[in-house]
């Protein structure tokens, strides 16, 4: 946790300029899908919403082909992203 926070501390002067953030989350691991939250609440504290585009991508898809280690579904991807102004690739 407190390497998170000190992330997001620093990450604050990086997309103060941006026009675009990407974020991205492991798709077999729900607990950074919910960082997304985090994320995302601290790119709005510097820029408003109709100002920069976020892109969110999940990794690790390659995994889940075989496997059933999927544990954020595409549906819940795309509406985090709706909700948050977000375009989920």
């Amino acid at each position: 946790m407190y390497r998170t926070k000190n992330i997001l501390l620093n990450s604050k002067a990086y997309y103060r300029d941006a026009d675009c953030v990407i974020c991205m989350y492991d798709v077999t691991c729900e607990k950074s899908f919910h960082n997304l939250k985090n994320w995302i609440a601290s790119i709005k504290d510097i820029k408003d919403n109709t100002t920069i585009k976020i892109v969110i991508i999940g990794t690790k898809v390659d995994l889940i082909e075989n496997t059933n280690l999927k544990t954020v579904q595409t549906k819940e991807a795309e509406a985090f992203a709706e909700v948050n102004y977000g375009i989920l690739i």
